[in-house]
Parts: C-alpha cells; structure tokens; sequence
C-alpha cells in the first residue's frame, strides 16, 4: 500500500475522509463543535491534496510511473521487451511531471545500458532545461561526455557546475580532464593547481597537477609534484608509480 502508485491517489483521500468522519461524528456527540470543524477542513485538504493542489498530484503521478519503470527495467534480463515499456513509462513520468529530475536521469540510464549513447544524452539535455533542481541531471550528463569522449560538450557545464560549487573536488578534477582532452593544457594545469589548495588531502590534485606539467615536458616540477603529494598521502599507489616513471624517464 505504502509504495506510490497512481492507486494511492485513490485511496489516501477516501481514507481520510472515512476516518474524519468518524472523529467529527464522535466529536460531534460529545459536543466539541469546534473540533468537528477543524477535523473537517483538515479531511477536505487531505481529500484535495492528491488531485493538483500545489502540483502533489503531478509528483505522486510521475512517482507512480517511475517506480512502474524500475519494476520493468528489472525483469530485463528475463524479459528484454520490459525494457521498451520501462523507457515508455519513463518518458511518460518526464511529461507529467517535466520538474522531477529521476524521470530523465532513470531514461538516460536505460539508454547507456542499450549503447544508445546520443539518447541518453538527449534524455539528460531534456532534464537539464527542464528539471528543478537539475545538478543531479548535470552531473550525469557530465559523466556521461566524458565517458563517451566528449570533452568539448562538457566543458561548459563544468564551468557552470564550478561557478555553482566552488572548491568543489570531483568538479574541478573532471574539469582537469576535460581540458587536457581538449588540448588546453594551460589551463588545465591552473585548475590542477587550485585543486591542490582547495583539496590538499585530495590525491586527485597532485596527480593532475603532476600529469598536466609532465604533457608540457616539465618533467622536473612534475616530479616535485608527485613528491610532495607522496608526502602529504604517503599511501597513495598512483602518486608512487607517476613518480617512479618520471625519474625512470629522467634517468635515461
């Protein structure tokens, strides 16, 4: 019962109406007139609320046919037609409800596991003008370009997505990549190096700072990176083997 289905739009309104009216009945027997009306504004907003007010009908619809999809989407592997009738019920969540971000994320996600790359991306493009809030949607588009060897296309977005979350480390480190495979090493190094300051504890900093000074040739200030780093993360295997290669290269 609890889980959310278009059935719920049903029954939670004439439950609450039914156990109101035996309160106002009860109440009105014992002469407590102003309970009485209290309990019954309260059953006509609980009668009312599931059917548009404040857009909760929109929200519990889309809910519903979200978590239809999922249902569907898991009997993929013993029925792999469900998953046309989970990216259907998907889409339809979307359209009912175009402010609820899970809808494209859920969409997107179907479409990565069929390679269908462009849809997914189109999926997410949707949820990004659409959705509110959105950064969920933005991210996975972010992961998904990059994935899919689309740096320029995710450029922007983590420039906004930095500009919205400053300091913030998985940004600035997908921003490093995506810059050095856009071939903008220049600034892929500024954005390694304020990774550092704003995440010293961050490994991601000093080997992104390291690799972006090393694709410059600057082999000597990449092996101070990579040990300084090693100093501050002593454990960390990434760190020791950038660094074992730079001074095996500078010892040839």
């Amino acid at each position: 019962f609890f889980v959310v289905t278009r059935y719920r739009l049903v029954l939670v309104p004439v439950l609450a109406l039914l156990g109101a009216a035996a309160a106002a009945d009860l109440s009105s027997r014992r002469g407590r007139r102003r309970l009485v009306g209290v309990v019954a504004i309260v059953a006509a907003v609980l009668a009312v609320l599931p059917w548009g007010l404040g857009d909760a009908s929109s929200r519990l619809e889309a809910a519903g046919l979200l978590n239809e999809g999922v249902r569907w989407e898991l009997l993929a592997a013993a029925v792999p037609s469900s998953l046309d009738r989970a990216a259907t019920l998907y889409a339809e969540a979307s359209a009912v409800d175009p402010e609820h971000p899970e809808p494209y994320r859920a969409l997107a996600r179907l479409r990565r596991k069929t390679d269908r790359i462009d849809d997914a991306v189109d999926a997410l493009r949707a949820g990004l003008a659409h959705a509110d809030p959105a950064d969920d949607v933005r991210r996975d588009l972010i992961a998904l370009l990059l994935e899919a060897g689309r740096a320029g296309e995710a450029l922007p977005l983590l420039e906004e997505r930095l500009r919205d979350r400053p300091g913030d480390a998985d940004t600035m480190h997908n921003l490093v990549v995506a810059l050095m495979a856009a071939g903008r090493i220049d600034e892929a190094e500024k954005v390694a190096g304020d990774l550092v300051r704003a995440a010293p504890g961050d490994p991601r900093g000093p080997l992104d700072l390291g690799i972006t000074l090393a694709r410059q040739g600057r082999f000597e200030e990449a092996r101070a990176v990579f040990r300084e780093g090693l100093q501050r993360i002593p454990d960390d295997a990434r760190l020791r083997t950038n660094l074992e290669r730079i001074e095996a290269l500078l010892e040839d």
